[in-house]
């Protein structure tokens, strides 16, 4: 569910999902544990700033959600005004888990309870693979050793570069022939390597460790943000 007021400078969700909607300038983004602690730092946001927030969430937490939008946001008691996208986890139709079932029947109808007014859209986010560390000398020269010439390590970086600029080029890559405007490629790839600098990821969590550290995510998580905005206008949200 997209709201189209789609101006936000704040984002707050729940375990580790947050998004933060903008052009990208004074955009923060936190990450909490509870979804009624995202309805009180939504909220705080609007008092302190005039400005909105958008909190993330999946369908299960709207019931926890109940309490503190009522008590806090509801339009008799603060009115504090925010930007729920909450993904739709049992949309009916649509084949799920069966504990997704009945939570995603009544997702629309608690919305209305609610007082929340919902407009719905299907946008779909590719996101490229994370770059792999460099292998070390010790390692590359290995590789070398038992494979042919051609897949040396270097081809491979180069490999990995080519992949990711296929998913993301809308025009030669693997959207060329798809009509409709709702499906986007964010580049995590090309952030994790310093958008160029290197074909290897800059941000590891270790020498071995292809996973990205907190810099890292950091990073991508500021680039997420005008990225959502501009895919959501993109697709008429």
């Amino acid at each position: 569910m997209l709201s189209k007021a789609i101006h936000c400078g704040r984002g707050v969700g729940v375990g580790g999902a947050a998004v933060g909607l903008g052009d990208g300038l004074g955009v923060s983004v936190a990450a909490v544990v509870t979804v009624a602690t995202t309805v009180a730092l939504a909220g705080g946001y609007h008092i302190a700033t005039g400005r909105y927030a958008a909190v993330y969430l999946q369908n299960s937490g709207l019931g926890n959600m109940v309490n503190p939008l009522l008590s806090l946001a509801d339009a008799e008691v603060y009115g504090l005004p925010m930007l729920l996208i909450v993904g739709w986890r049992g949309e009916p139709g649509v084949k799920d888990e069966p504990q997704h079932v009945a939570q995603g029947r009544l997702t629309l109808p608690l919305l209305g309870v609610l007082g929340c007014v919902a407009a719905v859209g299907t946008v779909a986010f590719s996101v490229t693979a994370p770059a792999l560390v460099e292998p070390s000398v010790g390692i590359k020269g290995f590789i070398k050793s038992v494979l042919r010439p051609e897949s040396s390590i270097d081809r491979v970086g180069i490999r990995a570069r080519n992949f990711n600029n296929w998913l993301k080029d809308v025009e030669n890559g693997w959207l060329k022939d798809y009509e409709l405007n709702n499906v986007v490629v964010f580049d995590y790839y090309d952030i994790l390597t310093g958008s160029g600098s290197s074909n290897w990821s800059m941000y590891p969590a270790g020498p071995r460790d292809s996973h990205p550290n907190s810099e890292g995510n950091s990073l991508a998580a500021l680039e997420f943000v005008p990225f959502l905005n501009r895919a959501l206008h993109r697709f008429g949200m």
